[in-house]
């Protein structure tokens, strides 16, 4: 099923159940809460595009499915910043401000209460590749306060080369990264405390 509208909601006033092998798609907008249950798909948008919801469940075994083609922000020297204290780290404006018709990604707006997600949250990519200190806002739940997401999701995400990817936001922003592996970064943090300690004693 494909939800379309611009205005009310497209399936009336009351909950969306996506049964097992079913999709919901569409950019419009659902008033009630959409339930995805094992084995069912929620996918936003016609292509690239936002899907509005009042609420999201995710059971364990379902599918949310973004399409990539770009990011809602790239910032390489933010990212460094938060892997460097990711508990004070606060989260610029800019990794939130997915623009409906303009941020090349598809991205669920839910409006009434925070998401619970068991399920698999996947990326797929349109003819993009992610760099380092690309930023995705693929969930946004903003409008309700500083509630979490509850829930433990699976991530189903693209392999790239030389990077990986950083999901320690998502609960709290519904956001996810592109990084450095793990191992590059340590390297990347004993050149930077290298080049510190070079500059005291110079």
């Amino acid at each position: 099923m494909f939800v379309n509208n611009t205005t009310g909601s497209g399936t009336g006033t009351g909950n969306v159940t996506v049964q097992t092998s079913a999709i919901l798609g569409g950019a419009g907008i659902i008033s009630g809460g959409v339930l995805v249950e094992t084995g069912g798909t929620i996918a936003a948008g016609n292509s690239i595009d936002m899907l509005t919801v009042g609420s999201l469940d995710l059971n364990a075994g379902s599918t949310a499915l973004f399409e990539v083609g770009g990011a809602t922000t790239n910032d390489s020297a933010g990212l460094t910043s938060y892997q460097n204290n990711p508990g004070g780290f606060v989260v610029p404006s800019t990794w939130t401000d997915y623009q409906d018709g303009v941020t090349n990604h598809d991205h669920i707006l839910i409006t009434g209460t925070e998401p619970v997600i068991n399920g698999t949250v996947e990326l797929t990519l349109d003819s993009y590749t992610p760099t380092f200190g690309d930023v995705f806002h693929l969930l946004d739940w903003t409008g309700l306060g500083t509630t979490t997401a509850n829930g433990t999701p699976v991530f189903s995400l693209p392999t790239l080369t030389g990077l990986g990817w950083d999901t320690g936001l998502f609960a709290s922003h519904g956001i996810v990264v592109v990084a450095p592996e793990p191992a590059r970064f340590s390297l990347i943090c004993l050149a930077g405390l290298a080049m510190f300690l070079r500059r005291r004693r110079a």
